[in-house]
């Protein structure tokens, strides 16, 4: 798992507001399995849980940052 803020959609005078993305890929090949928005009314753990709900992950080593410790 692994979020990114996409350049060049941040709102004038607001850097803080550019568009934000959670993607669960297979490190190995590259492959996205998901990806979802990170909306300024929420924050990176609801959307990583989200994700994680929606794929089978028993029995799979998921890697994420410390936020999700």
């Amino acid at each position: 798992m692994d979020g990114k803020a996409i350049r060049s959609t941040a709102k004038p005078s607001k850097p803080h507001s550019a568009l934000q993305i959670r993607s669960a890929y297979v490190t190995g090949s590259g492959v996205i399995l998901a990806q979802e928005a990170i909306h300024e009314k929420t924050n990176r753990i609801p959307v990583f849980q989200e994700i994680v709900n929606c794929l089978d992950v028993e029995g799979k080593t998921v890697t994420a940052d410390a936020t999700h410790c």
